[in-house]
């Protein structure tokens, strides 16, 4: 009964963002825009089918594209402006804003088909952008700068917390940042030495790439960790991972979601950016639920749960560049240790990233490693 009630919130909130809200939203645009040009608004209505009709006789070109194209822009405006001021914290705010968003790029690629249409002559009746290119001739281009601008709204832009790296790949990373005007590390960067140090390559390059790390960590206010004394994900376990915190590593398997740290490994160009305060822009992943029940019995071990989890979903496709998220029961069963394993593993899925609850479990851990200050009580909201 309880799912059943969850279920139904979600269908109803969906339904008032798509069929109340987003109407509401887009006509109010519409009319704002209006009035800011000097309109005359002549009707305005929302049912039974959303409209607005205003006289435009003395109105400016610019007017009449900023009248038409408003009614995209101002929800992906007012969707941006909540997000930011509940930072996403609130369920039914995030769900709102994913749902206007989703609207939002819909509605952005209908309008580029728009564009298409009325160039072969076939123009779709009282759709915005094809009234505009009516009013005004030879506005494509403009119409089309204006779409890739709302387009570019809709797409996540994160600044990690942390970032990490190891030997085999902190040297060009800094290199490059060097190159493009790096000044300083513009938050914690830990640079391991556990990958080349292990591998007898001949020669002096894994002195040579350590005393390079050591000496830009302390040109550019870095964390170096010395060679044998530590492998980069459990020292990030032990010393960087902090509840609701997010740690962009440049190893594929840079996954700390069992701790409540949102992990990511990518290629060193997004570690660049980073050190360069710039943004990693991806689309807003979907989540995928792991629910998990009962214990593992007697022989199963973190890395037979996750062959059985890559198993299911890499072929398929399922998890592909979304975020698994491990709920239910069962991860209370599990021990800090088993859950790390399980999670490392992730990568192998194809998925984004994956986080997980945390418990008493989770906080022990980080009592244990003297940063009981970063645990972070996660748990999934009440619909998920």
């Amino acid at each position: 009964m309880k799912n059943t009630v969850k279920l139904l919130g979600v269908l109803f909130f969906g339904l008032l963002t798509a069929v109340i809200i987003y109407p509401i939203l887009h006509e109010s645009g519409h009319s704002v825009a209006a009035v800011l040009s000097g309109a005359e608004i002549l009707e305005f209505n929302l049912f039974p089918f959303p409209n607005i009709l205003c006289n435009m006789t003395n109105i400016s070109n610019i007017g009449r594209v900023f009248i038409g194209l408003n009614g995209m822009i101002l929800p992906v405006v007012f969707s941006a402006v909540i997000s930011l001021l509940s930072k996403n914290k609130n369920f039914w705010i995030w769900y709102v804003t994913f749902i206007l968003n989703g609207i939002g790029l819909l509605s952005t690629v209908m309008s580029i088909a728009a564009i298409f249409l009325f160039n072969i002559g076939k123009p779709i009746v009282n759709e915005d952008v094809t009234q505009v290119m009516q009013a005004i001739p030879n506005s494509n281009i403009f119409i089309l700068f204006l779409m890739s601008a709302i387009t570019i709204w809709l797409i996540v832009k994160i600044k990690f917390d942390k970032l990490t790296s190891h030997d085999i790949t902190f040297v060009g990373i800094i290199q490059t940042a060097r190159a493009s005007g790096l000044t300083k590390f513009p938050v914690p960067y830990v640079l391991t030495n556990c990958h080349n140090s292990l591998c007898a390559v001949g020669g002096t390059i894994n002195e040579d790439d350590h005393m390079f790390g050591l000496t830009c960590a302390k040109k550019y206010g870095g964390i170096y960790v010395p060679p044998h004394q530590a492998v980069i994900h459990q020292f990030a376990r032990e010393m960087l991972a902090g509840g609701g915190k997010m740690i962009l590593g440049s190893d594929s398997h840079t996954r700390y979601g069992a701790l409540g740290t949102m992990a990511m490994g990518e290629g060193g160009p997004e570690l660049v950016k980073q050190l360069l305060n710039q943004t990693y822009d991806i689309p807003m992943p979907e989540v995928v639920a792991v629910y998990l029940e009962g214990e593992p019995v007697k022989g199963v071990g973190p890395q037979d749960v996750a062959l059985a989890i890559i198993g299911a979903v890499f072929q398929n496709g399922y998890v592909k560049n979304k975020v698994m998220e491990f709920v239910g029961p069962g991860v209370a069963s599990l021990s800090a240790d088993f859950r790390i394993g399980i999670d490392v593993m992730t990568t192998e899925t194809t998925c984004l990233s994956s986080i997980w609850k945390t418990d008493s479990t989770i906080q022990e851990f980080y009592d244990i490693h003297g940063r009981k200050e970063e645990y972070a009580k996660l748990n999934p909201g009440e619909v998920t």
